[in-house]
C-alpha cells in the first residue's frame, strides 16, 4: 500500500513537472516577435542597426541582424521604427522619416532590406558577450555554438593577431569583464582555429577560446612584476630564432597612463606557461627602433626585412633574430639631406611624419606630389590625415593594400580608408573611403590577410568601435568597446579609380 501511494505521488509530481515544462515550452516558442534587417545586395543580416520607436525605445540588431521583442503594449498595433545605421539607408516617407511601420505578433519575424551606401560590408561583432543574443531568443541557429565568451569578457580594445603554431593567436589591450569595472589591463588573449581547417568560414564569425586564470577570468598575458600598472603589446610577429625555432614576439609598453610610458621592450611567448615573458628591455629614449603596429615581411634588393609602422611602414630591420633584438640595425625612411622630394632608408633619424610633410608643403619646400604620408581623397582631391592602420600584400591586386582610419574627418576617428601602392613603404597617392561611423570612433583598423578569400578578392578588416575620442556620451549597448568585422570586395566599383594609381 505504501509503495503504491509513493508510486502515485511520484507519478503525479512527474506529470505536474511535465505539464509545466510543456506550458513553458509553448510560451517560449511564441514569446518573442522578431525583426531581421538584411543587406538587399547580399541577403545577410546587418549588425549594429538601430530601430527606435516614436517613444524613444532603441533596439540594436545583433550579429545576425536580428532584434527580439517582448513588449506587451506593442502587440496588436502598428509600431513605427526609425532606422539608422552608418553606411546603410532606407527609403524616406513624405515627411522625411527613414523607417518602417510594422505590426508585432508573437512568433512572427519580419524582414527589412536596407541599401548599403559604402563599399565595406559590416559582418559581425567579434568580441564581447551576447554576440547573437536576439538570434538565440528567437530560437534560430547562429554560427557560434558558444554564446557566452570565456573569461567573462564584455569589451576589448585594439587587436593584435598572428598565425602561430597550429592556431591563430589573438591579443587585446584593455579588457572589460562582467565582474567589476576594472578588468584586465595587462593584455588578454585567445586562440581560434586556422582558416585552412574550414571549421568556420570567416564571414560567419570567429570561434575564440580565451586564456583564463584559475578563477575563470581572462588571464593576464603579460604578468611581469610589479603588479598594478598596465601593459599593452603591439608589433606582434613570428620569426625563427638562432636555434631554428619559430617564436612569437611583441613589443610591450608598461604604462602609468595613456600618456605616460614607464618601461618598454620585447616579450616572447612561452609555449609552456602560455604567457609572454620578458625578452629584452629597451632604452627609454628608443622611440622607434623596435617593432610596432602590425608588422609584415617583405623582400628588398638588400634582402628580407620586417617592416613596421602605426600606419606608414617606414621602419625596417633585417628579418633575422639577432637583428630584431639589436636597435642599431633598425632603419627609417625619410628625405635625402638637402632634397625634400627624394626619400631613402637611413639609420640616424626617425621616420618621416605627416606633420613634417604638411609643414614642408605649406612652406613650399616640398611638392604635394612628392608626399609619402599625405594621400589625397580620390573624389575631393583633399589630403587625408591618417591615424592608424595596416599594410598587407594582396595577391588579387598584385599590390600592397592599406586599410587605415582618419583623424578629424566627418567623424573624429570613425572614417576608414583604402589605398594601394606598389611598395609596402609607399608612397600612397590616393585613397577611397570604404566605411563610416558617424559620431563614433572606429580606431586601429587592421586587415586580416589570413582570412582573404577568392585569391584575395575578398578581404576582411576589423577595428575598435567605441565612443572614446568621439564626443559621444551614449555608448551603443553590447557593441561599444568591441571589435567589429567588415568585408571588402576589391572589385567594388568605388575602388576602380585606384587601378591606374601607379
Amino acid at each position: 500500500m505504501i509503495r503504491s501511494e509513493r508510486f502515485l505521488i511520484h507519478a503525479f509530481l512527474i506529470g505536474v513537472i511535465f505539464a509545466l515544462s510543456q506550458t513553458w515550452a509553448v510560451k517560449a516558442e511564441s514569446r518573442f516577435y522578431g525583426i531581421q534587417v538584411m543587406d538587399e545586395a547580399t541577403h545577410r543580416g546587418v549588425p549594429l542597426v538601430e530601430l527606435r520607436t516614436v517613444h524613444h525605445v532603441s533596439l540594436w540588431t545583433d550579429s545576425n541582424g536580428h532584434v527580439a521583442i517582448d513588449e506587451p503594449e506593442w502587440f496588436g498595433r502598428e509600431v513605427f521604427f526609425h532606422l539608422r545605421s552608418d553606411g546603410y539607408e532606407w527609403d524616406k516617407d513624405g515627411f522625411g522619416y527613414m523607417g518602417v511601420r510594422l505590426r508585432p505578433e508573437r512568433g512572427k519575424i519580419d524582414q527589412i532590406h536596407v541599401r548599403r551606401t559604402q563599399p565595406a560590408e559590416r559582418l559581425y561583432r567579434i568580441t564581447g558577450a551576447d554576440r547573437y543574443r536576439d538570434t538565440r531568443l528567437l530560437e534560430l541557429e547562429s554560427p557560434l555554438l558558444l554564446h557566452v565568451p570565456g573569461g567573462g569578457v564584455v569589451g576589448q580594445d585594439s587587436t593584435q593577431a598572428v598565425p602561430y603554431r597550429d592556431r591563430i593567436h589573438w591579443f587585446w589591450g584593455d579588457t572589460s569583464i562582467f565582474r567589476y569595472p576594472l578588468g584586465n589591463f595587462r593584455t588578454a588573449g585567445a586562440v581560434s582555429p586556422r582558416p585552412s581547417l574550414g571549421l568556420l568560414p570567416p564571414d560567419q564569425g570567429i570561434a575564440l577560446r580565451y586564456f583564463v586564470d584559475d578563477d575563470g577570468k581572462a588571464a593576464q598575458m603579460c604578468p611581469m612584476p610589479p603588479k598594478g600598472d598596465l601593459i599593452w603589446i603591439d608589433g606582434l610577429l613570428t620569426l625563427t630564432d638562432d636555434q631554428g625555432v619559430e617564436r612569437m614576439v611583441a613589443h610591450y609598453s608598461k604604462r602609468k597612463s595613456l600618456a605616460e610610458q614607464m618601461e618598454h621592450g620585447l616579450v616572447v611567448f612561452d609555449d609552456t606557461s602560455q604567457r609572454f615573458q620578458l625578452l629584452k628591455k629597451l632604452e627609454a629614449d628608443n622611440s622607434w627602433r623596435h617593432p610596432c603596429g602590425h608588422p609584415i615581411r617583405s623582400r628588398f634588393n638588400e634582402g628580407d626585412y620586417l617592416l613596421f609602422g602605426d600606419v606608414f611602414y617606414h621602419i625596417r630591420v633585417p628579418a633575422r633574430w639577432e637583428a630584431l633584438l639589436d636597435p642599431s640595425q633598425y632603419e627609417s625612411l625619410g628625405p635625402v639631406e638637402g632634397n625634400s622630394n627624394a626619400y631613402q632608408w637611413r639609420k640616424d633619424l626617425p621616420p618621416v611624419a605627416s606633420r613634417d610633410e604638411r609643414l614642408k608643403i605649406e612652406s613650399g619646400e616640398m611638392d604635394q606630389a612628392a608626399a609619402w604620408t599625405l594621400p589625397l581623397d580620390v573624389e575631393s582631391g583633399k589630403s587625408i590625415h591618417l591615424h592608424r592602420g595596416s599594410v598587407r600584400w594582396n595577391e588579387h591586386r598584385k599590390r600592397y593594400l592599406m586599410i587605415a582610419n582618419q583623424i578629424g574627418g566627418s567623424s573624429m576617428l570613425g572614417e576608414v580608408w583604402y589605398g594601394e601602392s606598389d611598395r609596402p613603404e609607399g608612397p600612397w597617392r590616393h585613397m577611397v573611403k570604404i566605411a563610416t561611423h558617424a559620431n563614433y570612433s572606429y580606431y586601429n583598423p587592421v586587415h586580416r590577410e589570413f582570412f582573404d578569400e577568392k585569391g584575395g578578392r575578398l578581404i576582411y578588416f576589423e577595428g575598435t568601435y567605441v565612443t572614446t575620442f568621439s564626443g559621444n556620451d551614449k555608448p551603443v549597448p553590447r557593441y561599444d568597446y568591441n571589435q567589429i568585422m567588415y568585408r571588402l570586395d576589391l572589385e567594388h566599383s568605388a575602388l576602380h579609380s585606384l587601378r591606374d594609381d601607379r
